[in-house]
């Protein structure tokens, strides 16, 4: 609709807007749109999203889907990275059961619970694992990660102009301003940090409820996504935590938080990749909020096919099932396990 309202705001000469006109316009905006994307709440549901829900359709299908995945993390388990020690001094099967065995229902996370788990994620978005992690210990070494140092306007009060990610755009004030500039981390990062804490402190994070709280079936899911609501469903749940926190905070990090308390999958490039090897599919490497919850959905519908007893399993075990579930996938494209395919 912005698209038209531009273009008829080109048309200052003409005396009317027919249908010529917006025939024209839909002809251009389908010659320049990528074929494996497709635009947010327009109705249709696109290839990826079909290709994707009937990988799990009919008898084979969901065989097929499931023997794939099974092959792979066998593959995966057999590897020799599966028993590297990597830069935190773990293996991947180490790390495997930490995560499993941290899992925390979010509701009942204390504010050092939540905050613990959330306050790294911030700085993985949009950079390298490497990257991510110096920052992280930086902060560690430097100034620590107390959910009430970086909540507290006293300490930590950072604020923004507008205009970007440009460290001019921001000022740090507070108790802690020196010590954070010394950091020579991006500014945009640390003001997310601070808006994580003061979200924590609140408790806000006890009003996010996972996809465990509500049931919905294909077409449920698809009548959310179609009629352009955003405020209930997996979309809605990662898309209004992060409005909440706000700006450099998106969905993508969202999900990255809310992956640790295995209530959702966290649609990065390598999970989205294992996702379009094993169902056909072709999502784009950086999933929009409407395409990460088709495969949020897809990832907790595929568990009852992975767990025949899925419908007697207990809350704590379909947290951990889709946490697991997340991790193998991750490392399955991580470990080049599947052939790099660039989806943009």
């Amino acid at each position: 609709e912005m698209k038209r309202e531009e273009f008829k705001n080109t048309l200052t000469l003409k005396t009317h807007f027919n249908d010529e006109d917006i025939k024209e316009l839909e002809e251009s905006l389908a010659e320049n749109k990528p074929q494996n994307k497709k635009l947010i709440n327009t109705g249709g549901r696109g290839i990826a999203w079909e290709t994707l829900k009937n990988s799990l359709v009919g008898g084979n299908s969901k065989i097929q889907t499931a023997n794939r995945y099974q092959e792979k993390k066998e593959e995966l388990i057999a590897s020799a990275v599966w028993t590297q020690i990597d830069h935190n001094g773990e293996t991947l099967e180490q790390n495997l059961a930490s995560c499993l065995k941290n899992i925390i229902n979010i509701q009942d996370a204390t504010i050092e619970d939540f905050f613990i788990r959330a306050c790294n994620k911030p700085f993985y978005a949009n950079t390298r694992v490497a990257s991510g992690t110096a920052m992280v210990e930086n902060i560690k070494t430097n100034i620590g990660f107390d959910v009430h140092t970086w909540g507290n306007p006293i300490n930590v009060d950072i604020t923004y102009a507008g205009g970007g990610f440009s460290n001019d755009n921001f000022s740090i004030q507070g108790d802690r301003a020196e010590d954070l500039e010394l950091l020579g981390i991006g500014k945009s990062r640390l003001f997310v940090l601070q808006k994580l804490a003061r979200f924590t402190l609140t408790e806000g994070h006890k009003k996010l409820l996972l996809p465990w709280e509500q049931i919905w079936d294909w077409n449920d899911f698809e009548d959310t996504i179609e009629a352009g609501n955003l405020s209930s469903g997996i979309t809605g749940i990662m898309y209004n935590f992060s409005e909440v926190i706000g700006t450099f905070f998106g969905h993508i990090t969202a999900m990255h938080v809310l992956t640790d308390f295995g209530g959702v999958v966290k649609c990065d490039l390598h999970l989205v990749r294992s996702i379009n090897y094993l169902t056909g599919s072709n999502y784009p490497d950086v999933p929009n909020p409407e395409e990460a919850g088709e495969i949020n959905l897809f990832c907790i519908q595929f568990l009852k096919t992975l767990y025949p007893n899925y419908s007697q399993m207990k809350k704590d075990e379909h947290l951990k099932a889709l946490r697991e579930l997340d991790f193998i996938l991750l490392n399955i494209s991580r470990q080049g396990l599947i052939p790099e395919v660039d989806n943009n």
